[in-house]
Parts: structure tokens; C-alpha cells; sequence
């Protein structure tokens, strides 16, 4: 009766009263004294129109437990509406009453079996709640025999894939691009199908069949872009995009994409000029503005990079998205430190906020900026900070924790510093990492004694740590002492970290102090030997360093000067104080340099000294 209700349009001459709920006389009525006949009581039907209409209104504003009493009520009413059982079932989906929403879906098509749309809809509610098998069930028959709407195919193609029985859902997608010949979901859905199978040559042959039904569709190309980046055939996946460009030359997706892919070919300079064209016809793309600042920053224009970031830092709080927020103001940050500019540097990462990833990573780059400043309770204020933010037994979480003490020592708070590494060993036992670290708080404090015991540890826990073998070795080898062992241990290290300069610079400190005891042993034959082997070991060192190392530096020039490669030596010494290394090194090194000037300086007869 319902049904027939909405279909008739009788719905729209219900009396106001009705449809409203309560509705007066206007004024203008009273005025005129008119006398109206009391109205009749409204009808069964009329009554459950009224339910349904404020059902549908307290549905739409999502008061879904009044929406379905009122559903209810007008089912009571009229009892045979299928229409009502469908607008039961969705809302009880909504609020999560399963079973109750199943039996007014069932309800439904009992009350009219032959009307596809509740079918559809009860399949959708099966579909909905995970039970694919019963969804199924109830379209393939009337898919086998040929009593399926193009609406109700498609569903069932989705719901086939899902369960991948992808042999039935190519079957079903052909029928449907037969039924449909002049709409491009069919050849979509096959494409898709077909994409699943990684049968790629024909999906991109169905997107293709996309585009002939519609040439203006963009999805089709970035489907057969997928399709390429599936294959990794960067140049494929190029090649279809620059076709999106073709008809959309400002399409956001496509831009960013050819970014991305020039990027992982190594062309940043393409990678940055196709963000650089999108973010001119898309100012608003903040994605695309903070890729492009990356882009830049990565590629050391940092200025340029700031200019970018900036733009994203002044709009991302319009979008709300605290964590993109917070990446843009750390890596601004970053920027404004890498260009010098350590105030606005400080300022900008204190706005990230502490309840994102990056609260973290913020705070130790402030602490860094404010201990190159030697501003050690500022740093330690941040580091704190920080390690609120981060559980110790996270790794990031000990990594802070390890800093944090590091500045404490540098503080000369030997004592804290030690107390909180113990708790951090505590928390952790058996990580000889952690146990290296506490031997280098004692090294920087001067306790070389105690920190050749802790590393000596270290190596009881795990002999073939190549920090710890490093460290005793040159140890060993600056106090003169151990040789054989120290180049043992060094040489293991070098077995393991084969291209780590500082290792390498060990070895050649070793037989830099083995040649000065064979020199005091009066075997000059074997000094030479170990010197020689000192210098190339030391070249190496240095040539396995991105950047020249002081004490390496100076370490070759000590091994120049020890073979009388003077001239050499003195060449060395310059750059080792042009590297500014610590003040007592630099006050020792210019000690050589004129020592050397002084040797290398011609005579009055022209002779050399």
C-alpha cells in the first residue's frame, strides 16, 4: 500500500497536518472567521507515509535510532511495503544491527520476489557485512538466466572478484560490455580483472576500450599507467601519462607521478621542473609544493627549498592535518639550519607539536643547534623534551636516551650521565651497543682507564664488534702499548667495516707507533717499513672520508715528516689546521709547521738547513 502510495503521488496532497506533524492555522485564517469541518482521522496509509517521511528525515540527519522506530511504526501500519522493509534494512546496516537488518532485507524480497531492486539491495546488505557467498547466491541465478539488469552484473562482477573467481567475473564483465556497449564500467571492470591475473597486455587493451567508448576519460590512463608501473616499465608508465597531459596539461596526479618516476630514475632536475610546472597551475597542491621544497632541499638549495616550505607551513593549518604540518615544519627547519640561519631554525621546529612523530626529531635537531652553541642546559632542556615523547624501550627511544646522557657528561654531570646509561643497560641487558656508548661518556670525560675496561666488555659480549675492537686498538696503539694485539683487533675491525676511514686510520696510527719503537730499538731498517706501511694505510683512510678528517690529517703528516718526506709533511700540516681541528691539536700542529718552515728554509749560501 505504501508503495502504491509514493508511485500514485498521493504522498504530496497529504494533509498538511499529517505531513508536518503539527501545523496551525495561519493568522489570516483566523482572521477571516472562516469555518473549516473537522477533518477526518487520515488513513492507515497516510499515517505510515507521515511515520516514514520524519523516519527519513531523523535518518538524514543521522538520528538512526529514531529513524528506525519511525520505520517501524510505518511498517506496522502497512505491513506489505517492500519499500518500507528496504528502508528498515539500511538503517539497521547502519547501526550495526546484523541480524535485524538481514530478516527486513529477507522481508523484502518476500514481499516482492520479481523486483530486482530489492534484490539488489539485500545482495549489497550481504555484500556489506562480509557474506559474499550469499550475495552470490542470490544473483547468479538470475545471471544464468539471463534476467540480470546491467546494474545488478556489475554488482555481481565486484562481488566475484572479491572472492577471486576471476574466470566467472571475465565472463560476467564481457556480458555486461555486451549490454552495455556505449558505457566504458564494463571494459573498467574487465580491465580490472584481467590487471588481477597480471594478464597486463590485455587489461591495458581493455582501459584502451575504455577510451574509445570515451576519450575524456582520465581514469583509463592512469589505469594503464598502473598497469606499466606494475610491469616496472618506468617509461611505459611515462609515456601514458604524458597522453593524460596531452588532454589534462595542469592534471595534478599525472604531474606528481612523472615526478616521482624521474626521481627514481636519479633526475632530480626533471623531478623538480615537473613540480615546478604543476605548482604554477596548482598553487593550492600543498603536497606537491612540500615534494617540490624536498626536491630542493635534497639538492642543497636550501633558500629555494625554505621559499617552498614556508608556502605549505602558511596553509597546511587550513587543511588540519597535524602530522603533514609537522613534516613541513620539521624539514623547513632543516632548511633554515643547512642555510645558517639557526634562530629561525630554533623557531620554526618549536611549533611542531608533541602529539605527532616528528615531535621527536625536532627536539633533537633544537638540542643540536643549541650545543654547537655550547648552550649545554638549553640542549638538554630539548633532549628531555624529546626522550617524554619516546618509550626507552623503543630503539629511537634508547637513541635519545644515549644522547641526552652524552650531554649531561659534556655538562660535567659525569655522574648523571652514568646513572642514566646504567638504567638504560638495566632496561637492556646484554646490548653491547649501550655498553660501548657508556665507554665512550667515559672516554670524553678523560676516564681512558675505565673506558678501556667497559669496551674490553663489550667485546666479552660480542667479540667482533667493530667499534669496540677499533677503539682498544687505537687506544692501545696512542699510549704505545699492545702493538701486536691492537693491529689484531684493528685488522678484524677492518674485516668488518671495510670502508670505514677511521678504522683504516687506526692501522696506520698502529704502525706509526711500532715504527717509533723500532726507531728507539735502533732498527731503523724495520721503522722505515712501518712507516711506509703507516703513510699508505693513512692515504687510504683519508680517501675512504666524504669530507678531510683533522686528525687524520695530521696523523699522514706525522708519518710524512717521520720518512723526511718534508716537504709533504709541512703540505699536510696546513691542511690539518685549516680544518680546525681542537685548539691544543692546532697549537701543536703550527709547532711543526714552523718547525718545518725553519728546516726547509734556504740557507744564505743556498743550501737547505
Amino acid at each position: 500500500m505504501f508503495a502504491r502510495l509514493v508511485r500514485s503521488g498521493l504522498l504530496a496532497l497529504l494533509p498538511l497536518t499529517v505531513a508536518a506533524g503539527c501545523a496551525t492555522p495561519s493568522t489570516s485564517t483566523r482572521a477571516a472567521r472562516v469555518e473549516i469541518a473537522p477533518a477526518e482521522p487520515p488513513s492507515r496509509e497516510a499515517q505510515a507515509a507521515a511515520a516514514f517521511l520524519r523516519g527519513n528525515a531523523f535518518e538524514l540527519d543521522g538520528r538512526l535510532a529514531d529513524a528506525a522506530t519511525q520505520y517501524e511504526r510505518a511498517a506496522e501500519l502497512d505491513p506489505e511495503s517492500a519499500e518500507l522493509q528496504r528502508f528498515r534494512a539500511q538503517v539497521y546496516a547502519r547501526m550495526g544491527r546484523v541480524e535485524d537488518a538481514l530478516s527486513a532485507g529477507r522481508r523484502a524480497l518476500e514481499l516482492e520476489p520479481d523486483d530486482e531492486r530489492t534484490l539488489l539491495a539485500l545482495a549489497r546488505l550481504y555484500a556489506l557485512l562480509q557474506r559474499g557467498d550469499e550475495a552470490l547466491a542470490l544473483l547468479e541465478p538470475r545471471f544464468e538466466t539471463d534476467t540480470l539488469s546491467a546494474a545488478g552484473i556489475f554488482l555481481l562482477v565486484e562481488l566475484q572478484v572479491n572472492a577471486e573467481r576471476y574466470v566467472e567475473a571475465e565472463a560476467s564483465a564481457r556480458r555486461l560490455i555486451r549490454l552495455e556497449p556505449d558505457r566504458p564500467r564494463g571494459s573498467f571492470a574487465l580491465g580490472a580483472i584481467l590487471e588481477r591475473q597480471g594478464r597486463f597486455d590485455e587489461a591495458e587493451h581493455a582501459y584502451r576500450q575504455v577510451l574509445e567508448i570515451d576519450p575524456g576519460d582520465l581514469r583509463a590512463f592512469d589505469a594503464m599507467a598502473r598497469v606499466r608501473r606494475r610491469q616496472d616499465d618506468p617509461d611505459g608508465e611515462l609515456a601514458v601519462l604524458r597522453e593524460k597531459l596531452a588532454l589534462a596539461p595542469d592534471d595534478v596526479s599525472a604531474l606528481l607521478r612523472i615526478a616521482q618516476i624521474h626521481d627514481s630514475a636519479g633526475n632530480r632536475a626533471a623531478a623538480i621542473t615537473s613540480l615546478e610546472r604543476l605548482v604554477a597551475h596548482h598553487p593550492e597542491q600543498l603536497s606537491a609544493q612540500f615534494q617540490l621544497g624536498f626536491y630542493l632541499y635534497e639538492d642543497g638549495r636550501s633558500e629555494e627549498a625554505i621559499e617552498r616550505f614556508e608556502i605549505v607551513a602558511r596553509n597546511a593549518p587550513v587543511v588540519g592535518d597535524a602530522r603533514f604540518l609537522s613534516e613541513v615544519l620539521y624539514f623547513l627547519g632543516r632548511a633554515h639550519r643547512d642555510s645558517g640561519n639557526d634562530e629561525q631554525a630554533l623557531e620554526v621546529l618549536a611549533r611542531v607539536p608533541p602529539n605527532v612523530e616528528r615531535f621527536s626529531d625536532a627536539r633533537i635537531l633544537r638540542a643540536r643547534i643549541h650545543e654547537e652553541g655550547e648552550d649545554y642546559d638549553a640542549a638538554i632542556a630539548d633532549v628531555r623534551l624529546a626522550a617524554a615523547g619516546v618509550p626507552e624501550t623503543d630503539e629511537n627511544g634508547v637513541a635519545v636516551h644515549v644522547y641526552l646522557a652524552g650531554l649531561m657528561q659534556r655538562q660535567d654531570d659525569l655522574d648523571g650521565a652514568i646513572v642514566l646509561m646504567q638504567q638504560l643497560i638495566e632496561a637492556h641487558p646484554g646490548d653491547p651497543d649501550l655498553l660501548y656508548d657508556l665507554g665512550l661518556i667515559y672516554s670524553n670525560a678523560g676516564d681512558e682507564d675505565r673506558a678501556l675496561e667497559v669496551m674490553q666488555e663489550v667485546l666479552v659480549l660480542e667479540p667482533d664488534h667493530p667499534s669496540a675492537l677499533n677503539y682498544v686498538g687505537y687506544t692501545w696503539a696512542d699510549q704505545g702499548e699492545n702493538l701486536g694485539e691492537a693491529e689484531r683487533m684493528v685488522l678484524r675491525a677492518i674485516e668488518l667495516r671495510p670502508d670505514d676511514g677511521y678504522i683504516a686510520d687506526s692501522l696506520g696510527w698502529v704502525y706509526y707507533q711500532r715504527g717509533l719503537k723500532e726507531l728507539e730499538a735502533g732498527d731503523v731498517t724495520g721503522a722505515r717499513g712501518s712507516f711506509g706501511k703507516a703513510i699508505h694505510a693513512l692515504e687510504g683512510a683519508l680517501n675512504l672520508l666524504e669530507e678531510a678528517d683533522p686528525v687524520i690529517t695530521r696523523h699522514l703528516g706525522d708519518a710524512y715528516r717521520s720518512v723526511s718526506r718534508f716537504e709533504e709533511a709541512l703540505t699536510t700540516y696546513r691542511k690539518a689546521l685549516e680544518l680546525a681541528p681542537q685548539t691544543e691539536d692546532a697549537v701543536d700542529i703550527q709547532r711543526q709547521i714552523d718547525l718545518l718552515e725553519l728546516q726547509l728554509r734556504p740557507s744564505t749560501d743556498g743550501a737547505r738547513r
